[in-house]
């Protein structure tokens, strides 16, 4: 992910997802493998909603994150919007 000072990690465990696009997935695991080989940019930490529960709503990342989650990522890299 691209630095950014406000970014956090957060456990996979605690994310909710609010949507899924077909296409977006596949796509997401491309530019990530490309990011890790340094063919491609760095994208930017995911968006996140903060609930009462302590869990997060991810509001710009779904993709990136159902791709983190099939690798076995234990967290993730984001920053809390609201």
């Amino acid at each position: 992910f691209a630095d950014d000072a406000r970014a956090i990690r957060v456990p996979v465990a605690h994310l909710v997802l609010s949507r899924a696009r077909a296409d977006g997935v596949p796509n997401a695991g491309r530019l990530m493998r490309a990011a890790y080989e340094r063919r491609y940019p760095r994208r930017a930490p995911i968006s996140l909603r903060s609930l009462d529960n302590g869990d997060f709503v991810v509001e710009d990342g779904n993709s990136t994150v159902v791709n983190a989650i099939a690798s076995g990522w234990p967290d993730i890299v984001g920053i809390v919007i609201g």
